[in-house]
């Protein structure tokens, strides 16, 4: 058996390099994965590498460096990232910057300060003024398209725009993206709509509302309960009664209803007037004039230029009890009562320099009564100190500081009664200034200008006027006695009065009859 041997030839396997790339499924990533050359086969080279790129299509984003890394440092084996493209970024959206929110101060409600939290500041309202930027607007942008690495455009999401309509009071700057207000009052920002009212209108004014401050005209359908506060730059109007409030006006202040204040009712127009049915026990002030129809009693009453309590119909109006201060005139169809309750009158002197120099005398009151009680110390130590010669150590302190005490207090004194002397020289306009009533009864006390009179009897139809000589009763025999007030003039009274004296006198002196002297009485 024989054999024979073949020769078997061993076959050489030869394989190039091979480029093997993935694109990630958003484009965006393409990454190269590089197989090692077989047998003799030369390694890859850079052109070999951008070939293939171009092959696939991969044309943006390509990353040299890591080209030219793989080919000279022989990266087989290894996947490399070696192009990035472009990621689109989508727009922002568009918002709004509440600005009329910045400078609204809202109560700590924290459970940390519950117990000084006032339940009645509801915080509701936002004030704001002509030319405040109310709301600024950030507007939407587009973005920007991305790029793959093979050079298609990817689409961005475009940001949402907002609409915000402009309302009433409002003004949209397209430069600057902000919404201005145009007019004083209170912001209102409802569906998509933003508006600056002057108005403000409601039905009550109770827990539900809170108190009520406002940029300008208050309207209350109903009732305002006790405890709240109304302020308005504008006019108030509340067609209902009102207790013990606080109201405030920049303009008039119309109460269909009454004022029964307790004794806590404030109202106060510093530009106009206030007018109201009825009022007891409050403090009105009005820059203008206090208009009531029926009565005031127990009040304080205070205006720039008139108080009239006059009912038209009744003849019956009437002033009671408190303090009546007007600048100009007060009429009333009735001063005081049969009871004789003490009622101050007083005109020409307007409300502020009134408070000034009625201060400037219950000082120089305290101030007197305290120098005459320091006096009487005084003379007390002194005389006991030359009759025993040594008063001791604590007396001794005591009657030293007396003496630098009341020199201070002697010049005090001085100073207080000069500036009260000034500003009585200092008043003027009163000589036109007058009280007209229809009846006046004992109790009332008036003071025009720098003069005072206590009523002592009951008078009717009469004006107090302020004369050269002093104060002037005006008796008024007309029906329609307001009418005829109108136009009184002080002076012409005055002089009307003198020339009745003198003809008075000239009378006298020609039937020779003796005169009564009013100090004895006799003859």
């Amino acid at each position: 058996m024989s054999f024979e041997y073949a020769t078997v030839r061993r076959r050489s396997f030869e394989r190039d390099a091979k480029v093997i790339m993935e694109v990630s499924p958003d484009g965006l990533r393409a990454t190269i994965h590089v197989t090692p050359p077989v047998g003799q086969r030369p390694d890859i080279t850079e052109d070999q590498i951008r070939q293939s790129l171009r092959h696939k299509g991969i044309v943006f984003g390509v990353k040299d460096d890591v080209i030219k890394r793989i080919a000279s440092e022989k990266l087989y084996m290894k996947p490399l990232e070696v192009a990035v493209g472009q990621t689109p970024v989508d727009g922002e959206h568009a918002r709004i910057i509440l600005q009329y929110l910045a400078d609204h101060r809202m109560q700590d409600r924290s459970l940390d300060n519950l117990k000084s939290v006032d339940l009645r500041e509801l915080d509701k309202i936002v004030n704001t003024k002509a030319g405040n930027i109310l709301v600024q607007k950030i507007p939407c942008t587009y973005g920007r398209p991305g790029t793959s690495v093979t050079g298609k455009n990817l689409r961005q999401k475009p940001g949402q725009d907002i609409r915000l309509r402009v309302g009433k009071g409002v003004k949209f700057d397209p430069v600057e993206h902000v919404y201005v207000a145009q007019r004083n009052g209170h912001v209102i920002f409802r569906n998509d709509r933003i508006s600056v009212e002057d108005v403000f209108e409601t039905q009550d004014v109770n827990p539900r509302t809170g108190n009520i401050r406002v940029n300008g005209t208050v309207i209350v359908h109903g009732l305002v309960n006790d405890g709240y506060t109304v302020e308005a730059s504008g006019e108030v109007h509340i067609a209902g009664s009102v207790g013990a409030v606080t109201i405030k006006a920049g303009g008039n202040v119309i109460i269909n209803g009454g004022i029964c204040g307790a004794g806590a009712c404030t109202i106060e127009s510093t530009g106009g007037s206030v007018a109201a049915k009825f009022a007891q026990d409050a403090t009105i002030t009005a820059g203008s004039s206090i208009i009531l129809e029926d009565y005031a009693k127990d009040c304080v009453l205070q205006a720039g230029e008139v108080i009239r309590v006059v009912n038209e119909t009744r003849g019956n109006g009437f002033i009671v009890g408190g303090k009546a201060v007007a600048l100009n005139e007060i009429q009333a169809d009735q001063l005081g009562t049969e009871m004789e309750i003490g009622t101050e009158i007083c005109v020409g002197i307007d409300p502020a320099t009134l408070r000034v120099i009625e201060a400037n005398e219950a000082t120089l009151r305290m101030n007197q009564e305290k120098f005459e009680k320091l006096v009487r110390s005084l003379t007390f130590l002194q005389r006991a100190r030359r009759a025993e010669g040594n008063l001791g150590e604590k007396k001794e302190e005591i009657y030293n500081k007396l003496r630098t005490i009341l020199p201070a207090l002697r010049a005090s004194i001085d100073d207080t009664r000069a500036d009260y002397h000034t500003r009585i020289e200092r008043i003027v306009g009163h000589v036109r200034s007058k009280v007209a009533s229809m009846r006046s009864y004992p109790g009332v006390h008036l003071r025009i200008g720098g003069e005072h009179m206590h009523v002592t009897k009951f008078e009717e139809r009469v004006a107090y006027v302020s004369g050269k000589n002093g104060l002037l009763q005006l008796f008024v025999t007309d029906m329609d006695y307001r009418e005829h007030l109108k136009n009184v003039d002080a002076d012409v009274i005055a002089a009307k009065r003198e020339e009745e004296e003198a003809n008075a006198d000239q009378a006298a002196d020609e039937t020779d009859e003796p005169a009564l002297t009013e100090e004895t009485g006799t003859e």
